[in-house]
């Protein structure tokens, strides 16, 4: 993996069959660099290394995240995906949120713009916890 690829903050266009590596960070609002521009239409699968942790205290999360008794819906911005675990967005929108987990095979754009990627956890709780992950992003089509 070539490192000036995962952690620059530049925006990058994925080809057919191609992929990138993006790193997301635990403690941001929308996270991902490089960051990924998007076209209607286009097809993505998502994956990550399950060894990938992200931590909140003495806890460590995979991009799965978890559904212990304390993560309360309300303290989740997409409430049907469990606590810390990776979701995306396009565009920063609240209306666009999907669940990506440990893999996503098939996920196709709807509205063109810049893919957007965060531990699933309030906005009040964004600079809870640390750690981070590295998502491969494979172009189906």
């Amino acid at each position: 993996m070539n490192s000036s690829n995962c952690y620059s903050k530049t925006t990058v266009r994925i080809e057919p069959n191609e992929s990138k590596y993006v790193y997301v960070d635990s403690a941001t609002l929308y996270g991902g660099y490089p960051n990924v521009s998007v076209n209607t239409g286009e097809v993505y699968s998502f994956s990550v290394n399950p060894l990938c942790k992200w931590r909140r205290k003495f806890l460590k999360f995979t991009a799965g995240g978890t559904n212990f008794p304390f993560a309360k819906r309300s303290k989740r911005r997409v409430k049907s995906a469990p606590y810390f675990a990776l979701c995306g967005t396009i565009n920063k929108r609240d209306d666009q949120q999907f669940l990506i987990g440990l893999k996503l095979n098939r996920y196709e754009v709807t509205e063109g713009g810049q893919l957007n990627f965060f531990a699933n956890k309030a906005r009040r709780e964004v600079h809870i916890g640390s750690g981070y992950v590295i998502l491969e992003i494979e172009r189906i089509k």
